[in-house]
């Protein structure tokens, strides 16, 4: 007995249809993303990147949005003294890095502990069409071997996001600065005439184009060490 053969009507070729650009938009999204996540680990990595802004920030030159630079630190979810635990993650204008939390401060999380945190500056293509080191802040991004004290809130997401994370994720309190090192530096004045290059200033603590800017970043972050007796 002959089956009559199934038709296919103009609906469910709009389905297929549909269904195939899905699945190519999001195989092309992933190998975006992948191809972004290379280039940018390629260019923290290469001596010709440069940092794009010359930040020149003093860590008390306006108000943040809960009160002064101090104040705002000062009521964050959690302030540890932590280390990096893991190798930095690169998203789209983001830079992610596991800490071990080695002393709590403040917070409902105990030494131990792991954490996911998000810096302030990141890498990223430029309008050049370079990637660049974008300094938001003028603190150079964690570096391994190193302590910090890190001045962090807690992302809450969506309960079935949340579920499926291994750490809980953090947030700067301040684009200005979240972290510090636990004593004071005093890194070399940079020439803003010339390029910037990121290999030669990253184990900088922080980056300044003047003394006056070094000594005013000093100033505020004794200061804030002191208060939490770190000094």
């Amino acid at each position: 007995m002959n089956k009559k053969a199934k038709r296919v009507t103009p609906a469910k070729l709009l389905c297929l249809v549909m269904a195939v650009m899905t699945a190519g938009s999001l195989l092309l999204g992933a190998l975006t993303r992948a191809s972004y996540r290379h280039d940018v680990a390629d260019a923290a990595q290469s001596p010709d990147t440069k940092i794009l802004y010359n930040n020149k920030g003093i860590l008390t030159g306006g108000k943040e949005r809960n009160g002064t630079f101090k104040e705002a630190l000062f009521q964050a979810d959690i302030i540890v003294r932590a280390e990096l635990a893991g190798p930095e993650e690169y998203q789209f204008q983001a830079l992610l890095v596991p800490l071990r939390i080695k002393k709590v401060l403040k917070g409902d999380v105990k030494a131990g502990d792991f954490i996911d945190f998000y810096e302030i500056s990141f890498f990223s293509e430029a309008a050049t069409g370079e990637i660049a080191y974008f300094d938001v802040s003028p603190f150079n991004p964690m570096q391994p071997g190193r302590e910090y004290i890190v001045f962090a809130q807690k992302l809450n997401f969506h309960p079935a996001y949340q579920a499926r994370l291994e750490r809980d994720v953090y947030r700067p309190v301040s684009l200005e600065a979240s972290y510090f090192l636990p004593e004071i530096t005093e890194p070399p004045i940079l020439d803003e005439s010339k390029p910037v290059y990121y290999q030669e200033i990253k184990d900088n603590e922080f980056n300044c184009y003047s003394k006056e800017q070094r000594d005013a970043i000093n100033r505020v972050k004794k200061e804030i060490l002191s208060s939490l007796h770190v000094l």
